[in-house]
């Protein structure tokens, strides 16, 4: 009786609390009657510097111009982006700091497949949604986590175009390298599988840690089997390094690139070598001024004297779909009505390039064009 009692007094006075003028329900972490706190955890020192940069540049250039327009619902977007110089420890401290400091709404745009595993365990365990990270691994997409938004093509996606286009123009015999680590042996398989289904397999296959440049063991590996191309999964640092090498051994190998790359380092570095080596994309041209989407982006960049890269234009896409599944969340904002909100979001044109959630698909797009350097650095598709 006495316990019947207690919890009838305790209802009353909660009941109470709940009618009293000017009681506030529990608030939202990162979220404010004015505000909307991002966070991201991104390379500003190290090998993927300047794709980091790229990518954090995008997001701001996108939430810049909603600000400018009032915000969401009335909210302004505010990035907390913190440097883990492609380091997976400092990338999963970031996260923690994030979440528990700084207390963001939400993550978004992390560059890199192993920084944005090692926040994997973290956001999932305080359910804080996860979009946009800068990486194509089914780590990030198998299984099915119901806080990761990917809204880039998977690396099985960028292998399968590669492969498709080699093979269609009879080029069958393939070796791969790969940085060692999770990007690398995702890379490594997914090629492998798809040259398994046309009845091949990778001739030659050479690795690199992901912090040295030193590719020699694996140019001797490589090129002792004389591939007519070689698919590279790694930093531009490291395929630099790589391809330099081949070079001298006088390889006339073609390199195949993947978006994670970073295309700009990749070109600026190697400089007149760099003419003719294919690179996958998983964003439409950042120079052709043919869609909605890439005319809008352009125009904001002028502003910042910044030039075009397929980096910022895909931070740009990425701040695009958090924008789109915030503003479809309405004004009482919660974690759990963005995750909705994207969820149901279906398939949305953003002006020439499509993103497509649902509750059992949470893998946005799978978009991917392949590009050559021609003269003077420039990307040709």
């Amino acid at each position: 009786m006495k316990l019947v009692n207690y919890c009838g007094a305790l209802l009353i006075l909660l009941s109470s609390q709940l009618l009293t003028p000017g009681w506030a329900a529990p608030a939202v972490s990162g979220v404010t009657e004015s505000t909307i706190l991002i966070g991201q955890s991104v390379s500003r020192s190290g090998p993927t510097k300047a794709l980091g940069e790229e990518t954090e540049l995008g997001i701001r250039l996108y939430f810049d111009s909603i600000n400018a327009q009032g915000g969401i619902h009335g909210r302004r977007l505010t990035l907390v982006s913190l440097d883990d110089g492609n380091q997976p420890g400092r990338a999963r401290d970031n996260t923690l700091t994030l979440i528990e400091k700084e207390r963001v709404f939400a993550l978004l745009g992390y560059v890199g497949t192993d920084t944005s595993v090692a926040a994997l365990p973290v956001f999932s365990y305080h359910q804080v949604p996860f979009i946009g990270p800068v990486t194509g691994s089914d780590l990030m997409r198998v299984p099915l986590n119901r806080y990761v938004f990917n809204t880039r093509a998977g690396f099985v996606d960028e292998a399968t175009r590669i492969v498709e286009q080699l093979t269609s123009v009879g080029i069958r015999n393939i070796a791969v390298f790969y940085q060692s680590d999770a990007y690398g042996l995702d890379g490594v398989e997914a090629v492998g599988n798809a040259l398994d289904k046309l009845g091949l397999r990778i001739v030659a296959r050479g690795s690199i840690d992901r912090t040295s440049s030193d590719a020699q063991s694996a140019v001797f590996l490589i090129d002792r089997a004389k591939p007519e191309a070689v698919i590279l999964f790694c930093g531009s640092k490291q395929a630099v390094s790589f391809i330099r090498a081949m070079h001298a051994q006088g390889s006339t190998a073609q390199f195949y690139n993947t978006s994670l790359v970073g295309s700009t380092a990749l070109v600026q570095e190697l400089g007149n070598m760099s003419r003719g080596l294919i690179v996958s994309q998983v964003t439409p041209h950042p120079w052709s001024a043919t869609t909605t989407l890439v005319r809008e982006y352009q125009r904001l960049l002028a502003a910042t004297g910044k030039q075009p890269s397929y980096g910022s234009l895909e931070g740009y896409i990425t701040a695009r779909t958090l924008v789109e599944g915030l503003r479809r969340a309405g004004r009482n904002l919660t974690r759990e009505s963005l995750v909705a909100a994207l969820e149901n979001m279906g398939n949305v044109d953003l002006g020439g390039i499509n993103i497509k959630f649902s509750p059992a698909n949470h893998n946005g797009s799978t978009y991917v064009d392949l590009t050559i350097v021609g003269v003077e650095g420039r990307f040709l598709h």
